[in-house]
This record gives structure tokens, sequence and C-alpha cells, in this order.
């Protein structure tokens, strides 16, 4: 373990090809993990995610590109804020390019990390090379449904729920959080954010409180985009089969805002694309950026 003052970084390595660093910067201090040797890629985990979950895919990457895979605000290791906003979030960003000093980095953002990607390259122009959104769209999805809401508000209050200082072990966890929630997948997902301190007490790693205050503007937040166009950036969009966050009534407005884009579906899978068919969205990013 060291420290290096120039850029205010403490890091430990966790095996001999995975390293996890904190950055200290101004506005906020971004954990992240770093894989892989090749052309700068940045990967942004979504609602509830961690840089963790995308450890599998990093290391399937990790021959052709050097990965920076950063927990979000209220995300993970990162510190917590009172303010959730895809302009922080996107700020965040940029200051952790520039701190690392990631030259024209492909960003690839999952679900509210890929809102995240579009803010950012709205916002700063030419600080990526090319971007790829993962299942999801620039859209209000409460404009088009409230199921995104309720389905968020029955995951964070059951979360809630739960007393996590009288928990013993995870499995604890997992049969009190089944009486809310009955996905298996869905509940080992959201679990692997309950962290076990030094005293042995459970903690949550996600700011259940926030991101529930800040939910409408998780699910929306692209209110001025109606005539939004972005032709600076090659936008590459990957979706789910058999999800519904890119219906097909929203590939027109994509293709409106990014011009320069292209929108592949991955077979056999849901919303967590990277997870339900590893192989083939490895492959696609290969052939898109390799």
């Amino acid at each position: 373990m060291f420290y290096e003052n120039k850029f205010h970084t403490l890091k430990a390595h966790i095996s001999s090809n995975v390293s996890f660093v904190f950055i200290y910067n101004v506005n906020m201090e971004l954990f992240y993990r770093k894989i892989g040797r090749g052309r700068p890629l940045i990967i942004l985990h979504g609602l509830y995610g961690m840089s963790d979950n995308w450890l599998t895919v990093a290391r399937m990457l990790s021959d052709t590109f050097t990965l920076w895979i950063p927990d979000l605000r209220n995300h993970g290791r990162s510190p917590k804020s009172e303010i959730h906003t895809y302009e922080a979030m996107a700020a965040d960003v940029y200051e952790f390019i520039n701190t690392q000093r990631i030259e024209n980095p492909i960003i690839i953002g999952h679900s509210m990390g890929g809102k995240v990607v579009m803010k950012l390259v709205d916002q700063y122009s030419g600080i990526a090379e090319k971007i790829c959104i993962v299942d999801i769209a620039p859209v209000n999805y409460s404009a088009f449904s409230t199921f995104e809401i309720k389905q968020h508000e029955h995951i964070i209050d059951s979360l809630l729920k739960l007393d996590v200082t009288k928990i013993v072990k995870r499995q604890d966890a997992d049969t009190m959080l089944s009486e809310y929630i009955r996905e298996d997948k869905l509940r080992a997902f959201l679990l692997k954010n309950l962290h076990r301190k030094e005293d042995k007490v459970f903690e949550w790693l996600i700011n259940l409180p926030v991101l529930k205050t800040s939910l409408s503007l998780i699910i929306n937040g692209f209110d001025d985009w109606e005539n939004k166009i972005i032709n600076t950036i090659s936008a590459y969009f990957i979706k789910g089969e058999h999800s519904s966050y890119i219906r097909s009534d929203f590939e027109p407005i994509i293709r409106k805002i990014f011009p320069n884009n292209v929108i592949v579906s991955v077979p056999n899978s849901g919303h967590w694309v990277h997870a339900d068919n590893s192989e083939f969205f490895v492959r696609i990013l290969k052939n898109w950026f390799a």
C-alpha cells in the first residue's frame, strides 16, 4: 500500500492484475478498479450497482483494453452525497478522467451509468472518443410509463425495511428480503451492497435515502433534450432482447439525438445485458472498439 501525493491517491492491490484506488479531488472522492492493458476504456455501472459487478466482463476485455471502473457517487465505496443528479455525476466522471489523465477513452455506461455518459458528452464535448450506452435511452421514462418508478420505489422501500444492524449473516438478509422481493437473481444483485464493517455490523454501501428522494431524477433527467443533437461523437447502443428499456419507439429518438449511431440487440438477455449474455456482449465490444 502506498501514497502518491501528486494525485492524492491511495492504492492497494487485490490481485496480480486488478487494483482499487481512491481518488481525492475537490468535488468527489471516487473509488475505482483498474485492470488490463491497451486502449483506454471506462465502464459506468447502473443503479444499485458498483465496479465489482463488471469485473467478469472487464477481465474478458483486459487483453485489449485498459479499463477503469469507478463507483459512482452514492454507490459502492465512493462517498455519499445529498445531490444525485446526472449533471453532478457527469462532473464527477469528468474530474475523474482529468485526474487520471485518461486521453480519448471509450466510455461504456449501463442504465443509470448510460445516462451519465450521455450527459457527460453533452456537457464536456470532446471528452471521449466513442461511447457505448447499454440498455437505456435518452428519455424521461415516467412520460411513457409509471412502472419503472413504482418498481424502483418497491426495491428501495424493501431494502430500507431491513434492519441491517440485526443481521448476523448474509443468508439472514436474503431470507428477510425474500418477503418483499421474490426474484433470486435480483436479491443477490441487491445484497452485494450489504457490507460487513470491522465491528461485524452490516451496513448498506448505497445511499438508500438519497436514492429514494432522487428517484424521479434518476428515472428521468432529460427534460430539455427534445431538440438536442449530439453529432460530434459515435454512439453505440446495446439493448437486451427481452428488456423494455430501449423500446422500438425510442430508437427514432436515439437516432435524432445521436445521428452517428449503431443500435444492436443482444439475444437471450434482459436489462442486465452484460451478465445475461456476457460472451456475446464482449464480442460486440471487441468488434466495435478493438
